[in-house]
């Protein structure tokens, strides 16, 4: 008897299972697993994955056989090749847009008409990854990035999170390598390699369920849900008060210069990767670009938004991050762009959104009008002066119907 309700009850969990996949698929329900382990920078995306990413906008998001989200590239670089690669997170790996609308995909199509390097292909590989902050990046560039041989690497650094990625206090994520100081030197923190976490993640049965995630929409469920309910925890955590006020969360504290030792020594830390990052790229014969992105907050189309925020931080402008790291990088060789500045005026002057899609306007990444002016922006100084413009970009329905055309260098 008891082995026929055993029976029955692992009959109605499959039927049940069975429907509940019908009915995610019937919806659409997708929240694919692109990550899995990587021994250097915790994670990375899984090689060959594929789905449809739903979490802004809603894209179907293939990686490539190296593990980004890109076209495939070669190893080797052909003799008539300039070629770019591009180190960030998630605004410039741009899952939000189509490939061929991404900051990366621009900046190639326009250098192709650019005529000072005519006699150059132009190939740009973006390696960026959805969540890293200055130190995966760098031992992405270490550990992967010279296989390619660039030319050049541009460095997309997001102020408002990068910093703190880069303080284990502040950011509190245990997956995740970081850097800090011992004796005036950086030293890796690779921690992570022994947390339970990290060593249940690389077991054969994880693997393969990580496999198994891009095709059952019910294991997705399972995923998603879980991932809600530790970021909502996470986030709770995270949600002190800056200066009393329930609306802005210490992340907003980067736009101030720092007044604890916390920030301060994430600051010290960035710096000191972008030193280090420096080094290696001179010593491999190739050129460095830091390219500071913007914060949904500085380029808001609502100055009284903006000027709300500046009141409630006490600061005269929302540009701290980004003027800091250009003086630090003028004054160490490192060409940079600051493109917040450029965004604001846009944004003021047309009311256009460059953060956020549909219901989202104002939030989140780059739409398409963020990765468009961003990439040209890009391009143009790349290119310099003879740098051809693009046709104006419809902007979003909200707004003036025509952009500027891109700055000159």
């Amino acid at each position: 008897m008891k082995f026929k309700s055993l029976i029955l009850i692992l009959t109605g969990i499959i039927i049940g299972t069975f429907l509940f996949e019908v009915l995610l698929r019937t919806l659409d329900y997708s929240y694919p697993a692109f990550n899995w382990p990587d021994k250097y920078r915790a994670y990375s995306r899984r090689p060959g994955a594929s789905g449809l990413w739903m979490e802004e906008g809603n894209q179907l998001i293939t990686i490539n056989s190296a593990g980004y989200r890109d076209r495939e590239h070669s190893k080797k670089k052909p003799e008539s090749t300039y070629r770019i690669i591009i180190l960030g997170d998630s605004m410039a790996e741009a899952l939000q847009v189509p490939y061929e609308n991404s900051f990366g995909a621009i900046i190639e199509k326009n250098l192709g008409t650019c005529q000072n390097i005519r006699e150059k292909e132009i190939e740009v590989i973006n390696m960026a990854v959805e969540g890293y902050g200055t130190a995966q990046e760098y031992l992405t560039l270490h550990h992967f990035g010279w296989e390619y041989s660039p030319d050049l690497v541009l460095l997309a650094i997001s102020t408002f999170t990068d910093i703190l990625n880069n303080s284990k206090v502040l950011d509190g994520e245990a997956l995740r390598p970081y850097f800090y100081f011992e004796n005036e030197a950086l030293k890796l923190d690779d921690s992570f390699l022994a947390s339970p976490e990290y060593q249940l993640r690389t077991r054969p049965l994880s693997i393969l369920f990580y496999k198994a995630i891009e095709y059952s929409r019910f294991l997705q469920f399972l995923r998603h849900s879980k991932q809600s309910l530790f970021n909502k925890l996470k986030d709770r955590k995270n949600k002190k008060m800056v200066l009393d006020t329930p609306e802005l969360k210490k992340d907003y504290l980067v736009f101030k210069e720092p007044r604890d030792l916390n920030w301060t020594k994430a600051w010290q830390v960035t710096e000191g990767l972008l030193l280090m990052m420096r080094d290696e790229i001179f010593s491999n014969k190739a050129k460095f670009l830091i390219v500071n992105m913007s914060a949904e907050i500085q380029v808001h189309p609502d100055a009284a938004k903006r000027e709300k925020t500046k009141k409630i931080l006490g600061v005269d402008n929302l540009f701290y991050p980004d003027e800091r790291i250009k003086k630090f990088a003028q004054n160490n060789n490192m060409p940079v762009i600051n493109l917040a500045p450029i965004f604001q005026e846009y944004a003021d002057r047309d009311k256009v959104y460059f953060h956020g899609t549909e219901e989202f306007m104002g939030k989140g990444h780059w739409n398409k009008e963020g990765h468009q002016l961003g990439g040209d922006l890009v391009s143009n100084f790349l290119c310099g002066e003879t740098m051809k413009p693009e046709p104006p970009l419809v902007a979003n329905k909200t707004i003036k119907k025509n952009r500027p055309k891109i700055l000159r260098k």
